[in-house]
């Protein structure tokens, strides 16, 4: 399993009034789809979640890990 970029990155910047919410896309990226997925990913930002605050309402049990392990007595 990868578990680095495949290839290299690039930061774009998708809220105008705060650079640093950026989103990283490959830089191999044709400028038609980049430019593509840039508006798209512009138009949708109300589903990310910078920090905690942005995740009210949020159920736990979506966010929570657990270790499958047998618990010792």
């Amino acid at each position: 399993m990868c578990t680095n970029p495949v290839g290299e990155l690039e930061d774009i910047v998708v809220n105008d009034t705060d650079a640093k919410r950026c989103l990283k896309l490959g830089k191999g990226i044709a400028p038609k789809a980049k430019s593509q997925l840039t508006d798209f990913l512009k138009a949708n930002l109300d589903v990310f979640a910078w920090n905690q605050e942005d995740m009210v309402g949020i159920d736990p049990n979506v966010m929570l890990h657990r270790l499958n392990i047998e618990p010792q007595p």
